[in-house]
């Protein structure tokens, strides 16, 4: 079965949102109001059977106009300041399609949304209206979309709107995938796909026992029938994490490696627990990452939430003492997967801008020791590799709260970026000797020590690419002078770079080595979030500047060769490279035309090669040691808003 490229509908709301006819909405001005179904007939049959015929009658739509083209159209901002409008295109019939959806059709199928200017809700959340009956997607400023989409705005002379994420396996084909025919592997199969699954899950997680889930495996091969359903569930989720990270080519059939297993999977697993064990939070974490892979966002969030609240309810964040629980392997076991619950939870929640799921204050529970046998963990994770990552979690989660909220008004922007900056130092101090990279060569050879450095990196850019932007629009708006970005903006915009070009290096190296998997989400949304950083970098007229545009022009063949195997997150970025791509000619162009700009205006490149940037090097330990009145600059500005309001459908229809 073909994946489809969902307009995130449910199955219910699809005939309801099918395209307008004549001028008027499918829905009669009756049923609207009871908010009941409608077929869009007249009279339709709910009036019909109510016997209420004549007041069967249908509104015409106001204040909506269509784009005048699929591509390139866009709302002028005057009309979009005066009326708020929201411009949509109505999706095509429910046929089947491909997986990697070319993005002029995605982008015709659900159409852009234009941003309301409107002052009094410069402060308001952003949503975006996919035409789904009273259910607006949120999108949240700290997400890489959005600030992509804050990026074309900013460079841009024309209305940008935001590009919806269509790009993942829509829920009809999953529950379709459930209730089909399926074939359990073979037992050698079946061993191969669990070791995969465990090995390259082990590198960074916790979820699973090597021997438990293994004797598992053999008493079901010897008596299928006598196999509890969650331990069913169990095997069948690790068994599509093994196909997603054992496929290195796109199927024949276009189909998503372990598509199958996961939604058979999903569907034993259909209660929601009374007395949980731990196999239920084991079920609910190969979910969860597996949907992530699958550019599902929404539910990775949801499933890794639900973890966490199942694994409050069994105590796993407070700490058991061993007259409870004498096994001290048990209880090394629930701490780890305990704090694996964790991490999904506050990273994912950081991708998505969204709350997580428990206060730091509620958890008692100690960090992993060494308590596991050898032959019982996943892949012999060290406790203080696992400690290192749950504080980058932590931090993640400051970052989005401090930063990309607007609920604390008392505390200075400026005092924000000093705490998140302190808590970075802190990792740093704190990060053990066999974990820190002290030479160019350590991070290629040690898979654990890359990914701590690749996520350090996003973390930073997270934290610093606001000040970025602000710093390429001043110099926009100011092309000849350095006129209001003092020091130690340039100082945090240079940082945002140089993290941007080292996570660069450390992914084009993998790509090279062959271990970046093909359908894996985080080296992908890496390469994505690198990709905007090295294009504001090229923009911003500096001796490497060239250098970046190459950088860039290199991530995003790679992503495009993702798309074209089907990874459903390069699909979704790719559509966003390849808006960003011709404004930013157009800016260059501009730039030209002003003559004091040719001199300086992308000097040739001299040396491609980028130093080894490492997490202790004295650049980042001066950058995050910024007194906090070299930073008191940011208060002056909005870096957040960039003039420009949320988004704010009409949900009058």
């Amino acid at each position: 079965m073909t994946v489809s490229s969902s307009t995130i509908r449910t199955k219910e709301a699809l005939p309801r949102a099918r395209a307008r006819a004549g001028g008027r909405l499918k829905a009669c001005r009756r049923c609207h109001s009871r908010k009941v179904r409608c077929n869009g007939d007249s009279p339709c049959d709910s009036c019909r059977r109510s016997g209420k015929e004549d007041e069967c009658d249908y509104a015409t739509p106001q204040r909506r106009r269509t784009q005048a083209t699929q591509h390139d159209a866009h709302v002028p901002n005057t009309a979009s300041a005066h009326n708020g409008e929201v411009h949509s295109h109505e999706p095509r019939g429910d046929g089947p399609s491909n997986t990697s959806v070319n993005h002029h059709e995605a982008r015709s199928n659900q159409g852009r949304v234009s941003l309301s200017r409107d002052p009094a809700l410069l402060h308001g959340p952003w949503f975006v209206n996919m035409d789904v009956p009273y259910t607006p997607i949120l999108v949240a400023e700290s997400s890489d979309s959005a600030f992509a989409t804050r990026f074309r705005q900013t460079i841009s002379t024309s209305q940008q709107d935001h590009l919806p994420r269509v790009d993942f396996v829509s829920d009809e084909d999953i529950l379709a995938l459930s209730e089909a025919e399926y074939i359990w592997p073979s037992p050698a199969r079946a061993h191969f796909l669990l070791d995969t699954a465990l090995k390259r899950l082990g590198r960074t997680y916790h979820i699973l026992l090597r021997n438990v889930v293994f004797e598992e495996l053999e008493a079901l091969n010897r008596s299928p029938a006598s196999t509890d359903f969650l331990t069913k569930s169990k095997l069948l989720a690790a068994f599509a994490v093994g196909e997603l990270y054992a496929t290195r080519t796109r199927t024949a059939d276009n189909a998503f490696p372990g598509l199958g297993y996961f939604a058979k999977a999903t569907r034993i697993l259909q209660i929601s627990p009374e007395r949980p064990v731990l196999g239920f939070i084991e079920v609910k974490l190969l979910l969860s990452f597996y949907s992530l892979c699958l550019n599902r966002r929404h539910s990775a969030y949801s499933l890794a939430g639900q973890a966490v609240r199942l694994a409050v309810v069994m105590g796993l964040h407070l700490e058991v003492p061993p007259a409870v629980l004498p096994d001290p392997a048990l209880r090394e076991h629930r701490r780890r997967l305990w704090w694996t619950a964790y991490t999904f939870d506050r990273m994912w929640s950081a991708k998505l801008g969204f709350p997580h799921a428990v206060s730091d204050d509620d958890i008692t529970v100690d960090f992993p020791s060494d308590h596991l046998e050898q032959d019982d963990t996943t892949d012999s994770l060290h406790p203080s590799f696992f400690a290192a990552r749950v504080s980058l979690a932590r931090s993640a989660s400051r970052i989005i709260t401090s930063i990309y909220t607007r609920t604390s008004r008392d505390t200075r922007l400026s005092e924000k970026v000093q705490s998140v900056s302190r808590d970075l130092r802190v990792w740093m101090d704190k990060l053990p000797h066999d974990l820190k990279i002290d030479s160019a060569d350590q991070y290629k050879m040690d898979p654990r020590a890359c990914s701590l450095q690749l996520l350090f990196n996003q973390l930073l850019i997270l934290a610093t690419r606001p000040v970025l932007l602000h710093v390429l629009k001043t110099r926009i708006a100011n092309p000849d002078s350095d006129i209001g970005v003092p020091k130690s903006a340039l100082g945090l915009a240079e940082a945002c770079v140089t993290c941007a070009r080292h996570s660069y290096s450390l992914l084009t190296d993998k790509w090279t080595n062959g271990s970046l998997m093909l359908f894996d989400y985080f080296d992908t949304q890496y390469l994505f979030s690198s990709s905007i950083i090295l294009a504001i970098s090229s923009l911003w007229e500096r001796d490497s500047s060239y250098l970046d545009r190459h950088r860039l022009e290199c991530i995003t063949g790679l992503l495009a060769q993702l798309k074209q195997n089907g990874n459903l997150p390069a699909a979704e970025f790719c559509q966003h490279t390849d808006a960003m791509l011709p404004l930013m000619a157009d800016l260059e162009s501009r730039l030209r035309a002003q003559p004091s700009r040719h001199a300086t205006l992308n000097e040739p490149p001299t040396d491609y090669s980028l130093g080894g940037i490492t997490l202790m090097e004295p650049f980042f330990q001066n950058l995050l040691a910024q007194p906090d009145a070299e930073l008191q600059f940011i208060d002056q500005a909005d870096f957040l808003d960039l003039d420009l309001g949320p988004l704010w459908p009409d949900m009058r229809v």
